[in-house]
């Protein structure tokens, strides 16, 4: 590949001998040639030193000036693209520095004036240092952005562009993207000309060391389902994504009082916080990370047991992003998905679209929960008893046999080690099958039909039929949005483009507060119907000419994600 002795070298202690997909068509084009580069690769896939290789190998030692600079979204990705860059130079005489918010800027600015080689940076510190005069990019040889999406997810598109303008103009630029919306391609050809592409197949990054399962269960079972998952696992250290920042607070709570070592990682969570939490993390004091995808961003564990998609992501690339994080370094792993009702559609969706090979497990029963908690206790017992760890205990031993019989003080500190009691738990019933879900819906829906008073409210729903939107799916959907339950809205009345539903005035208030403030104010899904304009059948539209405006423009709301 053309790789210098010195990295090959470093390489070799580190343990890699065979180089990823994405490494072998990177490295050998940015050695030999003098191209600028545009990768479409996911977590996982070993981009680092896909760029990093390159970098070290052209750099010299002892330039004098800044030769290369690494911009990443985040701070964690920002200390984790430098220590492995640090880690593969070998002896290789390079100063890497790193400049991200979160730290003293007067260290920083300290270390850039000792000199550095290379620069890994995330945009607003680096825009900073180079409005201080302290950042000098006009050596620069490789501009390199690493998680380009997200730093345009991120809102840093003005800040990337801005240092893009600073840097000199013979760089050779290296954009690496886990997706290529379209503002990725437009920035590529606004700053690199001419470029070569590559792609990462997805079939190199879902890879056969993933075991993909996932369990049907209802939404307010998922915890449930969640733990005894667990229990059952010999080993289970992983990440569990949510989508909100308070689920992810609340679940990582729960999983705690159930006795699973675990954390939290979001957006509201400080630099120093997140640190102290990830190093946790890595040394195994915490078993369980919690985060939303945003937060885990540039997490690089390699020996993740499992990935658990809590709540199915919107987008099949998240999915494939997620699950990227385990099955690494030649290790099995295991992608578990807790499937509700209403997330059947996204299921189809990732397994269509990210051509994953997702398989239907069956959740465990309580007995079969028990039988694993005792076999693993009569293992730790019998491995205390031929280690002889038991002199401390055998005063107490000896004072509970003097009182009860031996199976009964035996049983009691067995039950008090097995921890949470899941005896008088209720079982996980399957889901019904949707046929049947959606027959008796239709029933409690007359039902509430019948049940009708004027003191309800009624809302315009923005999708219809055409949408491939059942009265189901809509009633999962609010509840999935808004936390309201199917049995306390009313009537729903379905058209080709769009629906109405009857329901109470808070309901009706929470729902529109919940959808303006997440999605904004153009273009609602909900809003409130005028009350003269009821529809007589389901072959009428509403109001006439806004029905066609909506038939005939851009394909009305096909656009909505679900």
């Amino acid at each position: 590949m053309g790789i210098s002795e010195t990295v090959l070298a470093a390489l070799e202690q580190k343990g890699f001998d065979t180089p990823t997909p994405i490494q072998a068509l990177t490295i050998p084009l940015l050695l030999n040639g003098d191209t600028d580069l545009v990768a479409q690769a996911q977590t996982g896939t070993g981009k680092t030193a896909a760029f990093g290789i390159p970098v070290l190998d052209r750099a010299e030692e002892r330039a004098g000036f800044i030769q290369a600079i690494i911009l990443t979204p985040t701070r964690e990705l920002c200390m984790q693209v430098a220590s492995e860059i640090d880690s593969l130079k070998g002896k290789k005489k390079l100063s890497i520095v790193t400049v991200y918010g979160g730290q003293s800027i007067s260290l920083q600015i300290k270390q850039l004036k000792k000199g550095a080689d290379i620069v890994v940076g995330t945009p607003g510190r680096v825009i900073d240092m180079l409005e201080r005069g302290v950042l000098d990019l006009q050596g620069v040889k490789y501009v390199v952005l690493d998680e380009a999406d997200e730093m345009l997810n991120m809102g840093f598109a003005e800040d990337v562009e801005r240092i893009l303008q600073s840097v000199n103009p013979a760089r050779r630029m290296l954009l690496f993207s886990a997706t290529m919306p379209q503002r990725i391609l437009q920035l590529a050809k606004t700053y690199m000309g001419n470029y070569q592409s590559l792609v990462a197949k997805r079939e190199d990054v879902t890879t056969a060391l993933i075991d993909q399962v996932y369990y049907e269960v209802r939404a307010d079972q998922k915890f449930n389902a969640l733990s005894r998952l667990i229990d059952m696992e010999e080993s289970f250290y992983g990440v569990i994504f949510c989508r909100t920042k308070a689920e992810t607070a609340e679940l990582a709570q729960q999983l705690e009082a159930r006795g699973y070592p675990s954390e939290a990682l979001h957006g509201d969570v400080a630099q120093a916080q997140r640190e102290k939490i990830l190093q946790k993390f890595r040394d195994r004091k915490t078993q369980i990370l919690v985060a939303t995808d945003v937060a885990a961003r540039g997490i690089d564990v390699t020996d993740l047991t499992h990935v658990v998609n809590y709540h199915l992501p919107y987008e099949a690339e998240s999915y494939v992003h997620r699950i990227g994080r385990t099955g690494r370094a030649g290790k099995q792993g295991t992608a578990i998905s807790l499937v509700s009702p209403s997330e059947r559609r996204l299921l189809g969706n990732v397994r269509h679209i990210a051509k994953a090979d997702i398989r239907l497990g069956k959740l465990p029963t309580n007995q079969e929960v028990l039988q694993r908690r005792l076999n693993g206790l009569k293992e730790q017992v019998t491995e205390v008893i031929t280690k002889g760890a038991t002199k401390d205990f055998q005063a107490l031993a000896a004072e509970l046999l003097s009182q009860y019989s031996a199976e009964e003080a035996i049983a009691a500190l067995l039950k008090y080690a097995a921890g949470p009691d899941i005896t008088n738990m209720p079982e996980i019933q399957p889901m019904q099958d949707r046929r049947r879900d959606s027959s008796e819906r239709s029933e409690r829906s007359d039902r509430r039909e019948r049940s009708e008073d004027s003191s309800q409210t009624r809302l315009f729903v923005a999708m219809g039929r055409r949408d491939d939107m059942s009265k189901t799916d809509l009633l999962n959907y609010i509840q999935q949005e808004t936390g309201i339950r199917p049995a306390r809205l009313g009537k729903i009345e379905m058209f080709d483009s769009h629906a109405y539903i009857n329901l109470g005035e808070a309901e009706a208030e929470k729902i529109l507060q919940v959808f303006t403030t997440k999605y904004g104010r153009q273009n609602p899904l909900f809003t409130a119907a005028p009350k003269e304009k009821r529809a007589k059948s389901s072959n009428s539209g509403w109001g006439g000419d806004r029905d066609k405006k909506r038939s005939k423009g851009s394909k009305g709301s096909k656009s909505r994600s679900w």
